[in-house]
C-alpha cells in the first residue's frame, strides 16, 4: 500500500489510459501523480500559480482523461463552465487550453469522454441539460433536455451501434437511457431509486447490464432489453450507507464496487451474486471516500475527504465474509422466534450435516462456514476470474407461541390509539398508560405512569407521589395549596410550576379548616358547620404525625402551646439556623417562656386539650411544607434513552411530544433526537401509517424534521403523446399541442378526478379507468402498455 498526503481535501480522480497518471482534483487540490511501483509522486501542480492567478476554473467537481491523447482533459467547476487542458503546452505553468465559458446555466456535475470518438465530450448539469461537445470545433454539437438535475452521465462502451446510447441518472431517482441519433426524448426512462440516483456504470462485457446506485442505499443491476420498455431488476445490493459512486471490476464478470460521502471510509467490493455481505473492503481512509479508479484487476486508487490519496491491492482488505457467523437470530414484533443455521455440505462427498450431528471442521483450530468461494486450482478467489461457490445451504426454523390468542401489533396499535396532543401532559399520559396496559405492556405502561405523576396537576396525584400525607374526612375536602409571599422563600426550595413540576424557589402551604372539639367547623367567617364529633382526634393525629415528620425537637411542641399570635410556622430550610439574642422583655420570649413552665407542669391530657383549645379559636392554621430539592429531568432524559437504545423509538418520541418539556429538551444530545424521530417516521412508513407519521413530522419541534412535510410535494407529470416532461399547468402540452387530460376511454377532456399511468403517461376519468382494468390490463390508448400495476 502506498500513500501520498495532498493536505486538503479530494472530490474526484482518474487515470489515463495505461493508468501510470492519476489525476486528482478538488475545491482546492488539481495535481497529476505518477504512480511507480514503490512510490507515489507529484508529476505536476496545475495550481502552482500566483495567487492572483488562480480563479474558479481551477476548482473542480469532475475530471476526466482523454481516453487516447494522454496530455488531453477535461474538468467541471461549479461555475457552469468546462475546462480543456493541455499538460504538453509551452506554458510554463498555465496550461488551460480553452475554457467553455456558461455553456451551461448552472454547475455542471459530470463530464465523459467518448470511449471510440475521442474528441466528443458529454456533460451534465444542474440545469438538467446534457451537451455533447466537439473539442476540436469548442462548439457544443447536441442539446438533451432531462426531467431533474444531472447527477451522472455515462456512453456506453460497447461498439457500434450500443456506442450510440448513454446513460444519465437524475435527483428524483429516475435513470434513462438516451439516443445520440434521437435528440427529442429518451428511448428508455424509469424510476430506479426512491431518492437521488447518484452514479450509473454501464457493464463492460455484458453490454445489456447497467449499474445504478443512490440515495436509498441500494446498487441495482438492469437487464436492458431492446423489445421491453421496462428494464428488468437481475441484483440488488442494499448497503449500510447512501452510495456515490459505483464501478464494475475489470475481469470479473459478478464483482462491483461502491463507496460513500457520508457515513463510511469504506471501498465495498460485492459479489452481486452474494449481496448481503461485501467480499472485501479497502478500510485504509479516516474520512468518508470520494472516488476511487481500478488501475487493474486487482489494485485500486482511491482519494477522500482526509486529504490523502491511497494505492493498495486487494490482497491487503479485509475480509467480511471469513468473519461472519453463520447463525442468525431473530424476534419478531409479535414475539416469534426466527433461527437460520448454516449446513455444512461438503463439495466432494455432498453429504448433508444435520444440527444436532454434523460434519467436523478440519484439525487446526475453530474454522467458519466456509462463505467465500473457492476457486479451481488452489487459487485465491478474490483473483480467479472463474471461481466456484462452494455447496452450502442453509436451514430457517421459526418458533412461534402456540398460545390461541390473537395476536396483534402492538407497535401499530399503539402508534394509532396514542394521544399525543389536545389535553394537559397529566392526562395524555394518563391516557397512553391505559393504552399500554391493555396491550400487555406493562413496563412501558408503568413509564407512562410515572410521567403522569411526576407532571401532574392534581392533589391526589401528589400524595401518591408521597409528597402530602393522606388526609381523611372533611381534612381531605378542605386541603388547597397557596403560594406563601416571595421574601419568606428560599432560591433553592422545589416549587410547584404551573404544570405540576417540582421546581426551586417557592414551598407548598397547606391549608386547613379546622373542626373545634365540638364537632363544629370554623371557616373564614366565623361561621360553624357541624362535622361529627371523632374529627378533633383526625386532626390531632394528623399534627402529631406532621411533629415527627418535620422535627422532634421540643420548638413544635412550645410552638403549638404558645399564644394565639401564631398564626404560620415554617421548616427552615437549613437544619440548624444562627440563634439571635432576644431581650429580657421580649414577648415571644416571655412567650415560649410561660408555654414550657405550662407544658412542664400539665399531664398528657392538658397538652392535647391546649392544642385542642388552641386550633379551634384559630379558623385557619397554615403549614409550610419544604420538599426536598429534587430534579427529576435527569431521570427520565435516562429513561428515554434506554427505551431508545433497546429499539423502542416509540415510547421515548411519544413522550417528548406529550411532555413538550423544553429543560429536558437540553439534557439529551439535539442530533440523536433527531436519529430518534427519523427512525419513528421511517418505522410508521413501513407500516404505511401515513397518518400518524404526518402527526409526528408536524408536532416535532426541530425544524430539519418537521420541514419534511414541505419536500417532494410536487408530481411532474409527462403528455401521454411526445413524452415531453408537463411542468406548467395547463390543458394543453406545450410541445405537440395535444389535450393532457384527455380521457383514453371515451376521449372526453376530464375536468374532475383523472388517474394516469406512471410509465406511458395514458390515462382518463376514474371511474371509466376502473371500469376498463377490471376487463383488460392493457392501456386503452393502444399503445400497447401492460399498465395495471401503475395505475
Amino acid at each position: 500500500m502506498q500513500v501520498l498526503d495532498l493536505e486538503v481535501a479530494c472530490s474526484t480522480l482518474c487515470t489515463n489510459r495505461d493508468c501510470s497518471l492519476v489525476a486528482v482534483a478538488g475545491r482546492k487540490v488539481f495535481k497529476i501523480i505518477r504512480i511507480s511501483a514503490d512510490k507515489l509522486s507529484v508529476y505536476l501542480d496545475l495550481r502552482d500559480l500566483p495567487p492572483k492567478s488562480l480563479n474558479l476554473n481551477y476548482g473542480c467537481q469532475d475530471v476526466q482523461w482523454n481516453p487516447k491523447e494522454d496530455h488531453v482533459l477535461a474538468s467541471a467547476p461549479n461555475t457552469g463552465s468546462i475546462v480543456l487542458w493541455d499538460l504538453n503546452s509551452k506554458a510554463a505553468k498555465n496550461k488551460i487550453s480553452y475554457v467553455f465559458k456558461d455553456i451551461h446555466t448552472r454547475a455542471v456535475n459530470k463530464i465523459c469522454f467518448h470511449p471510440r470518438e475521442v474528441n466528443l465530450l458529454i456533460s451534465g448539469s444542474q440545469d438538467s441539460t446534457m451537451l455533447t461537445i466537439d473539442i476540436r470545433t469548442h462548439i457544443p454539437v447536441q442539446k438533451f433536455r432531462g426531467v431533474d438535475s444531472v447527477r451522472d452521465v455515462k456512453v456506453c462502451p460497447h461498439p457500434y451501434p450500443r456506442d450510440m446510447l448513454f446513460a444519465v441518472c437524475y435527483d428524483n431517482g429516475t435513470v434513462q437511457i438516451w439516443d445520440r441519433r434521437q435528440q427529442d426524448s429518451p428511448i428508455k426512462s424509469f424510476q430506479m431509486h426512491t431518492g437521488p440516483a447518484y452514479s450509473c456504470s454501464w457493464h463492460p462485457d455484458n453490454d445489456i447490464w447497467l449499474a445504478s446506485a443512490g440515495r436509498d442505499k441500494s446498487i441495482k443491476i438492469l437487464e436492458l432489453q431492446a423489445n421491453v420498455s421496462r428494464p428488468k431488476e437481475v441484483y440488488s445490493i442494499y448497503t449500510m450507507s447512501s452510495v456515490a459512486r459505483v464501478k464494475w471490476r475489470p475481469n470479473h464478470r459478478h464483482h462491483i464496487t461502491s463507496c460513500s460521502h457520508l457515513l463510511d471510509t469504506v471501498v465495498a467490493v460485492w459479489d452481486i451474486r452474494r449481496s448481503y455481505i461485501p467480499l472485501a473492503s479497502f478500510m485504509s481512509h479516516s474520512d468518508d471516500v470520494t472516488d476511487f479508479a481500478w488501475l487493474n484487476d486487482v489494485s485500486i486508487a482511491s482519494c477522500s475527504k482526509d486529504g490523502k490519496l491511497i494505492y493498495e491491492g486487494i490482497h491487503n482488505t479485509v475480509k467480511p465474509a471469513d468473519k461472519a457467523t453463520p447463525v442468525g437470530l431473530s424476534i419478531n414484533t409479535d414475539n416469534s422466534l426466527a433461527h437460520a443455521c448454516g449446513d455444512y455440505v461438503s463439495h466432494r462427498s455432498h453429504a448433508t450435516a444435520s444440527l444436532n450431528n454434523h460434519i467436523p471442521y478440519p484439525t487446526g483450530g475453530w474454522r467458519p462456514f466456509p462463505f467465500r468461494k473457492q476457486a479451481e486450482g488452489g487459487m485465491d478467489p478474490l483473483t480467479s476470474s472463474q471461481p466456484a461457490f462452494l455447496d452450502v445451504n442453509s436451514t430457517l426454523k421459526e418458533y412461534t407461541h402456540n398460545s390461541g390468542q390473537f395476536k396483534i401489533d402492538c407497535f401499530v396499535a399503539m402508534a394509532i390509539s396514542y394521544k399525543l396532543r389536545g389535553a394537559s401532559p397529566h392526562e395524555t399520559c394518563d391516557h397512553n398508560f391505559k393504552v399500554a396496559q391493555k396491550l400487555g405492556k406493562m413496563d412501558v405502561a408503568q413509564t407512562w405512569r410515572m410521567l403522569s405523576l411526576l407532571y401532574c396537576e392534581k392533589q391526589a396525584d401528589l400524595q401518591h407521589l408521597g409528597f402530602l400525607p393522606p388526609l381523611s374526612g372533611g381534612m381531605q375536602s378542605q386541603l388547597s395549596y397557596r403560594v406563601s409571599s416571595a421574601n419568606s422563600v428560599s432560591s433553592d426550595v422545589p416549587q410547584f410550576s404551573k404544570d405540576g413540576v417540582a421546581d426551586a424557589g417557592r414551598p407548598v402551604v397547606v391549608k386547613e379548616t379546622v373542626t373545634s372539639a365540638g364537632g363544629s367547623v370554623a371557616d373564614d367567617e366565623g361561621t360553624e358547620s357541624s362535622d361529627g364529633g371523632d374529627n378533633a382526634d383526625e386532626i390531632l393525629d394528623f399534627h402529631d404525625d406532621f411533629d415527627e415528620f418535620i422535627d422532634r425537637d421540643s420548638d413544635v411542641a412550645a410552638a403549638s402551646s404558645t399564644s394565639h399570635n401564631i398564626t404560620e410556622w415554617e421548616l427552615p430550610a437549613e437544619p440548624f439556623l444562627p440563634r439571635q439574642k432576644l431581650r429580657p422583655d421580649s414577648p415571644d420570649l416571655v412567650s415560649a417562656e410561660s408555654a414550657s413552665q405550662s407544658a412542664q407542669g400539665s399531664t398528657e391530657a392538658g397538652r392535647t386539650s391546649r392544642l385542642l383549645d388552641a386550633y379551634s379559636h384559630h379558623h385557619q392554621q397554615q403549614q409550610a411544607i419544604w420538599f426536598p430539592c429534587w430534579n427529576f429531568r435527569q431521570i427520565v432524559a435516562n429513561m428515554l434513552s434506554f427505551y431508545a437504545e433497546k429499539g423502542d423509538v416509540q415510547t421515548s418520541v411519544s413522550a417528548m411530544l406529550v411532555l413538550q418539556d423544553t429543560h429536558l429538551q437540553k439534557l439529551i444530545n439535539s442530533q440523536l433526537i433527531q436519529l430518534w424521530f427519523s427512525s419513528y417516521i421511517d418505522l410508521l412508513k413501513r407500516k404505511q401509517l401515513w397518518k400518524e407519521a404526518a402527526l409526528v413530522i408536524k408536532l416535532c419541534p426541530w425544524e430539519e424534521i418537521s420541514s419534511e412535510s414541505q419536500n417532494s410535494t410536487a408530481m411532474i407529470n409527462n403528455c401521454g403523446y411526445c413524452k415531453k416532461s408537463l411542468p406548467n399547468s395547463g390543458w394543453t402540452c406545450e410541445r405537440c399541442e395535444k389535450l393532457t387530460n384527455h380521457c383514453s376511454v371515451c376521449h372526453g377532456t376530464v375536468q374532475g378526478l383523472y388517474t394516469s399511468c406512471q410509465m406511458c403517461g395514458h390515462g382518463g376519468h376514474l371511474d371509466h379507468m376502473i371500469e376498463w382494468h377490471q376487463k383488460s390490463n392493457t392501456c386503452p390508448s393502444g399503445c400497447g402498455h401492460t399498465c395495471i400495476t401503475f395505475v
